[in-house]
């Protein structure tokens, strides 16, 4: 039996609609993917904020300089692994638009820490390496034996200071190049930003040498003549240029008493505060010893008051060591009241009391 195929011819409408509708899933096929492709934009255009978001806000949060305020910081000059270096401290007073340099003789002896004695300022980094605390150790030695409240340090090869420009120069070393400094990244930026807004006139600079505050001391190390701080006119000097003036406006008075037997302890400690600019009303002795430092605020107001803050940073004091108690307060007659355990007096013995 034969079959006859017959070819049957398509409509040409047919056609037409076929290929109308690829056109159509082709061109939905195309859209889909762009939109997939947008979506993805999105979503990386998201995460890149997010990150970038979060990059500012732990900038931010580290760092320590509003802009407004003021700040003293450590340069420690000289070439880099060499023990023997200069140092200057510079002191910014943002509201003021002023910069107080000063720059500290290598021969001027500077009593230090831990009981190591009188250093040459010179040879304070060399001791810092040994004490394996380079930055702490510098910023906690000038702040209690000059009173000046440093706080961050800058460590950079020799430059020549003097000038908005030259510090501006020196921030680009530690914002661009491989330099030490416990400076965040955005308070340099925020220290460069500030000096370049500076005119010549608003920087000064202090000789202590030309000040007639340094004394010139009997003996001499390794035939070099040194120099020791005359306390009187020293204190004077530093109380007139570098207290905070935010600290004197704000008007907190504090009582500083002395826990151990280290005698003078006290008197040491309300030297250096009021050189930073702090009111020490009262300079006290507590029979029953600490084992650590105590710090009584008389209210809220005074736990977050500049006073409380210099005093917590200057003694590396935790939330535990803060309390609110107006009868310690109303007992010593001061707005915050500092107990110096036997850690402050290690500070300055490197023993160990005894009960």
């Amino acid at each position: 039996m034969a079959f006859d195929y017959v070819h049957i011819a398509r409509h040409p409408d047919t056609a037409q609609r076929d290929r109308r509708a690829a056109r159509v899933l082709r061109a939905r096929e195309e859209q889909k993917q762009k939109y997939a492709s947008l979506k993805h934009v999105f979503f990386a255009a998201c995460v890149l904020l997010m990150s970038f978001s979060l990059a500012i806000y732990i900038l931010l949060r580290q760092s320590q300089w509003n802009g407004s305020s003021q700040r003293s910081f450590l340069i420690v000059q000289g070439k880099v692994g060499n023990t023997i270096r200069s140092l200057t401290v510079v002191t910014v007073r943002g509201k003021e638009k002023s910069v107080v340099i000063l720059a500290i003789p290598d021969s001027m002896m500077i009593e230090t820490l831990y009981n190591y004695g009188p250093y040459k300022a010179s040879s304070l980094v060399g001791l810092s390496k040994l004490e394996k605390q380079p930055y702490t150790f510098l910023t906690r030695t000038l702040s209690f034996q000059l009173g000046i409240d440093v706080r961050d340090v800058i460590v950079v090869n020799a430059v020549v200071l003097g000038s908005p420009q030259s510090l501006r120069s020196l921030l680009v070393q530690t914002l661009f190049l491989r330099t030490e400094s416990s400076l965040s990244y955005i308070d340099r930026y925020r220290l460069w930003a500030f000096l370049g807004t500076l005119r010549k006139d608003q920087v000064s600079t202090v000789d202590l040498l030309s000040s007639n505050v340094l004394k010139k001391s009997d003996s001499s190390i390794s035939g070099e003549v040194v120099f020791h701080p005359d306390i009187v006119k020293f204190d004077t000097l530093v109380s007139q240029v570098f207290a905070n003036t935010e600290l004197q406006k704000e008007g907190t008075t504090v009582a500083v008493v002395n826990t151990t037997s280290e005698s003078r302890l006290a008197t040491r400690v309300a030297r250096a505060l009021g050189n930073m600019g702090v009111d020490v009303v009262n300079i006290a002795q507590q029979p029953s010893a600490l084992d650590e430092s105590k710090l009584y605020v008389r209210d809220k107001q005074a736990r977050h008051s500049l006073v409380e803050d210099t005093v917590a940073t200057l003694f590396q004091l935790s939330e535990k060591h803060i309390e609110i108690s107006q009868q310690k307060t109303l007992e010593y007659r001061a707005d915050v009241v500092v107990l110096l355990g036997k850690d402050a007096a290690y500070l300055f013995t490197r023993v160990l009391l005894p009960e």
